[in-house]
């Protein structure tokens, strides 16, 4: 199913969510690359990002969220809301009110747990708004009961007041702690704001632990013999653990995740 992509293409962005299975992803892949874009990540188990100079930017997406997120409980389900593209025989897509859910889920997702949310997410939502929302047929009531049932209610409510303030030229809004947050945060986010949302949402115990022993997924893309030979995991954490220290932008790394670990409380 597309996400919709022809209301994003102020910024040239397009995700897509594929009903198949994983050799099919892989050519998918296939095809992207044939077609000049270059791959990152191709073997990630959500999603698989293409990029094509100047402005080009494709996800193929296995899932729209990770699964040990609490909300992609919502979204599990997803396809028994898709609805028939018109003029594509293969293609679907989502209601206008669960196409702007997804997108604010997808927002607060970066807010709150990923990198931290880029500007480009008040370019979309002034988009969105102005296309979807302020619509006579746009069911508002569904969208809010949806966040409600999510749990981002509140942030989409906060959200949607600093996007209207901001696009209608009130220059307090610039100093406003979200708009900062996320002004800081870049286009996409940043590492230093995942790793702070990531230790506030899980706490440091299991944040660090999670450090010194990847899970099984992402062992295999740092070494590939794993999806041969997986019980060599526990073997690879010794040596992944033994070799960081001869790695300067490993041991930078360390050290500036342990700095931002001392400026968070412990859950």
């Amino acid at each position: 199913t597309t996400e919709k992509s022809e209301k994003r293409t102020e910024s040239k962005k397009m995700e897509v969510l594929e009903k198949v299975k994983e050799k099919d992803i892989e050519k998918a892949s296939e095809i992207m690359l044939k077609r000049g874009y270059e791959g990152k990540d191709i073997e990630d188990f959500i999603d698989c990002p293409f990029y094509k100079p100047p402005i080009y930017n494709f996800e193929l997406h296995k899932a729209l969220f990770r699964s040990t997120l609490p909300i992609s409980k919502y979204f599990k389900d997803i396809w028994q809301r898709a609805v028939k593209e018109n003029g594509n025989q293969h293609g679907y897509c989502l209601a206008d009110e669960d196409f702007y859910i997804y997108n604010m889920t997808h927002f607060y997702k970066h807010y709150a747990i990923s990198g931290g949310a880029g500007l480009r997410f008040f370019s979309d939502f002034y988009f969105l708004n102005r296309d979807l929302v302020k619509t006579e047929k746009f069911d508002k009531k569904y969208v809010d009961k949806s966040f409600e049932k999510i749990g981002i209610k509140d942030f989409a409510d906060k959200i949607q007041e600093v996007i209207e303030q901001l696009f209608s030229g009130n220059e307090e809004m610039l100093s406003n702690e979200m708009f900062s947050y996320v002004l800081e945060s870049g286009l996409y986010g940043n590492q230093s704001n995942a790793v702070a949302n990531m230790l506030r949402n899980e706490g440091k115990s299991k944040y660090w632990r999670q450090r010194l022993f990847p899970s099984r997924q992402y062992m295999a893309k740092v070494f590939p013999i794993v999806k041969k030979i997986p019980i060599l995991i526990p073997l690879l954490w010794v040596v992944r653990l033994v070799s960081a220290p001869f790695s300067k932008e490993r041991r930078e790394k360390f050290i500036h995740e342990k700095n931002i670990s001392k400026n968070i409380d412990d859950k």
